[in-house]
């Protein structure tokens, strides 16, 4: 199981060192994610192929002390509210540690995101996906699991140009349905 781990990690960061993904080619990345699963805020177990693979999916990567963390989400929310139907999924990866992971349930709910909050606590998501701990970190996956894009850091400035990146993925993608 470890070495299977180690070997995800390497492909991963491999991955995310190729040239097309961080600028965002579409179609760039490996197509197999990880059947890794995490609690959300409420308890219950949700494993990343739930989404990834299956819905375009957002995978934003905060923590409570992050406020450049906080707007991206708050961006998040409106386009998830408008675009959920349209199969966009948002999985928001809190790296909090044991000291403030009781703070993010409370923060979650008096923020009014409906999106999937996720605790990685224990950094196993965070390790495949964000080895460097760059908060925020976003990465977004088409329906076939591919890594179609990523951004790192979020000032409001950026706002219009990653939903512009989010829309154009999952624009294209209802296309090819």
């Amino acid at each position: 199981m470890r070495s299977t781990m180690k070997r995800l990690a390497l492909l991963t960061l491999l991955t995310l060192l190729t040239p097309g993904c961080v600028t965002g080619g579409a179609g760039s990345g490996p197509a197999n994610v990880p059947n890794l699963s995490l609690r959300d805020v409420d308890g219950r177990r949700h494993t990343l192929s739930d989404s990834i693979g299956r819905k375009v999916t957002v995978m934003s990567f905060w923590a409570t002390w992050c406020m450049p963390c906080r707007q991206e989400l708050t961006m998040l929310q409106e386009l998830y509210r408008e675009h959920a139907r349209d199969g966009l999924a948002v999985l928001a990866i809190n790296g909090d540690g044991p000291e403030t992971v009781g703070r993010v349930r409370p923060y979650v709910k008096q923020s009014g995101w409906t999106f999937t909050v996720l605790l990685d606590s224990e950094n196993r998501v965070a390790a495949l996906y964000n080895p460097r701990k760059q908060m925020p970190m976003l990465h977004v996956f088409d329906r076939a699991g591919r890594m179609a894009y990523t951004h790192t850091t979020f000032q409001p400035g950026h706002g219009p140009e990653v939903k512009r990146k989010i829309l154009d993925i999952l624009r294209s993608e209802r296309g090819a349905e």
